[in-house]
Parts: C-alpha cells; sequence; structure tokens
C-alpha cells in the first residue's frame, strides 16, 4: 500500500516526511519568453453592428476657453460597446375561458383552454427546460436548482416541482 502523502491525499505538504519524493516536472524549457512572441497578430472581439440602444454624450462646453458647444457641429465620435444580458424577468401569461350565454337557448357555454394550458398554474415550456438542463447537464442538486431559479429568474419553484418536470 503506498504511502499517504500531500500528493495521493488530503494531507498538507508540510507533513510529507523526508522519504516522500516529488515528482519533477518533464517539461522542457523552451527558451522563450512567456506570453505572444514577436510577430503575432493579435485579434480582438469586432464591434457589433447590430446594437439595440445607443446612448450619445455630448460635451456642454469647450474643454480649453469653456464656450459653450451646444450650437456646435459634431467633428466625429468614439465608440465603446458593453454587452450585457437583457434582465432576466418572468413573464406570467394568463389565460381566460370566457363563459356566454346563448341568445337562443340561454344556456352558457365556455371556451376551450388550448392543450398547453390544462391546469389552473404551470411552468412554461422554456422554463421547465431550463430546471432540466441545470439538473441533468449541469449537475446541480434539487435544492441549488431551485435555489438559482429563484435568485437569478425570480421564480419559486420547489424541488418536488422539478422532480415531476424531470420525469415528465
Amino acid at each position: 500500500m503506498p504511502v499517504k502523502a500531500s500528493h495521493n491525499s488530503s494531507l498538507a505538504p508540510s507533513t510529507d516526511g523526508p522519504a516522500v519524493k516529488r515528482t519533477k516536472s518533464l517539461r522542457q524549457a523552451s527558451g522563450r519568453k512567456p506570453g505572444a512572441q514577436a510577430g503575432h497578430v493579435g485579434r480582438t472581439r469586432r464591434l457589433a453592428s447590430d446594437v439595440d440602444e445607443v446612448v450619445r454624450y455630448e460635451p456642454d462646453e469647450c474643454n480649453y476657453c469653456k464656450a459653450p458647444l451646444t450650437t456646435s457641429e459634431a467633428l466625429t465620435d468614439e465608440m465603446r460597446q458593453v454587452i450585457e444580458l437583457p434582465e432576466i424577468k418572468l413573464r406570467v401569461v394568463e389565460h381566460r375561458a370566457i363563459v356566454k350565454r346563448c341568445s337562443k337557448c340561454g344556456r352558457a357555454t365556455k371556451a376551450n383552454f388550448p392543450k398547453e394550458v390544462p391546469a389552473t398554474l404551470q411552468y412554461g415550456a422554456r422554463l421547465q427546460a431550463v430546471a432540466v438542463y441545470l439538473l441533468e447537464y449541469q449537475l446541480l442538486p434539487y435544492e441549488r436548482t431551485c435555489r438559482l431559479m429563484r435568485e437569478m429568474l425570480g421564480c419559486e419553484i420547489a424541488p418536488c416541482a422539478v422532480s415531476n418536470i424531470v420525469s415528465k
């Protein structure tokens, strides 16, 4: 049986005795400096051409003589872009089946709900897909899946509801 040491257990390196030999790296030095090498063409992410919002900043007065610039012509502009997630907000769609009275026979008739809306309260397909993704692909436990959905999406969902979604 091998001796327990810091490299094969949770022991601290300071507990390794003199008999424990450390493996040295087999990597050979390349002789080059760290980072990009001379002649390397750098790449930067391109600015997006389809922006969702433009915020303009215009100077009110000259930085040098303090004269007002309100009627001055713009020469050019400089662009900077911020890539951001949209606000994540739950969207609640209420479905209503209207009841109408027949003018001929006097009886009431209620409209049918679509087959996608079988219950009084339910979670939509995209929300269910996120729950399954977090649980099955990201391997989050049920409690953490529920906590993430509550904290990031504002969705109060119980672990048993997530279990039902996954089994479905």
